[in-house]
């Protein structure tokens, strides 16, 4: 999944670092997670459930954003969401791949679990059954 830290988070948002810490993260209302150095990090797609409309907010962009068309406005959140894709697409198949290794091993687990229980009631057959109270 494609993670944004607090400072991307604000600006794709268009609110201050502590206003989303403030009004988002503290209430509850998004949910931050830990990236891979232990850092606070946002999911973009928890990002977009909160603010389904982001918008760039460059200095620039402000300057032209009566000029620019709607598809400028949504490309940095397309191209954020192309690599969750990608990312999302990928994990599928590492998991797929997972999943037809355990179905292998579950196979290969029944057949052993199954000639083990042929050996046991094939050793049982040969022992004579003795009577519980006849000591020799």
């Amino acid at each position: 999944m494609n993670t944004l830290n607090i400072k991307q988070a604000a600006t794709l948002a268009g609110v201050s670092r502590s206003t989303l810490y403030r009004s988002y993260i503290q209430t509850g209302r998004l949910s931050v997670t830990d990236d891979d150095y232990g850092k606070p990090a946002i999911d973009l797609s928890e990002l977009l459930r909160v603010f389904p409309h982001i918008k760039h907010n460059d200095d620039e962009h402000k300057k032209t954003q009566d000029n620019t068309s709607e598809h400028e406005e949504t490309e940095p959140v397309n191209s954020l969401l192309a690599l969750e894709l990608k990312k999302t697409r990928e994990l599928l198949r590492v998991r797929e791949e997972q999943l037809r290794e355990a179905s292998t091993r579950e196979e290969k687990l029944l057949d052993l679990m199954a000639s083990l229980q042929r050996q046991l009631t094939q050793d049982k057959k040969s022992e004579p059954v003795r009577a519980w109270w006849k000591i020799w």
